[in-house]
């Protein structure tokens, strides 16, 4: 992806740790769904450890692009196997409306610095049964649920 090369080299120029620069980092999210036994979709949710506290305490998989990652689709892909050790799934190659977040990022103890979040959203089907789904969560996560959005 053309663009994801681009911003990597831009970032590359950007010094390690330097207060008045801006970061940006790279994030992907993925909405992973799974079909039960009735043909209802139901939605894989993750419960953050109270001892690694993110934005939210419930949220999708996601996180970090790193350097190492060959596109978005494959970090995603590493995240939700890193988060839950889902490795069979289907990714939809188009992007949900994702999103730019600007927040204030800390580092080596009292430095404070901005920096930018872009997110880029997925949608993917889990390829198993519920019934046959193995979950290991990664030590950030302290449970898991799959979710029915019917009413």
């Amino acid at each position: 992806m053309k663009i994801f090369r681009i911003i990597r080299k831009v970032l590359s120029f950007l010094p390690e740790f330097e207060p008045d620069v801006q970061r940006a980092h790279l994030v992907v999210s993925g909405y992973f769904w799974i079909v039960d036994e009735k043909g209802e979709p139901k939605l894989l949710l993750l419960k953050r450890s109270p001892d690694d506290p993110g934005q939210f305490p419930i949220e999708v998989s996601g996180g970090g692009v790193d350097p190492d990652d060959d596109g978005l689709i494959n970090a995603l892909k590493r995240e939700l196997w890193e988060e839950t050790g889902i490795t069979d799934v289907t990714i939809i190659p188009h992007m949900l409306p994702g999103e730019v977040q600007h927040f204030t990022q800390r580092f080596a103890l009292f430095f404070k610095r901005p920096a930018t979040r872009y997110v880029f959203r997925f949608a993917g089907l889990i390829n198993h049964k519920p019934d046959d789904l193995q979950v290991v969560l990664s030590p950030d996560h302290v449970d898991w649920a799959l979710v029915s959005m019917s009413a």
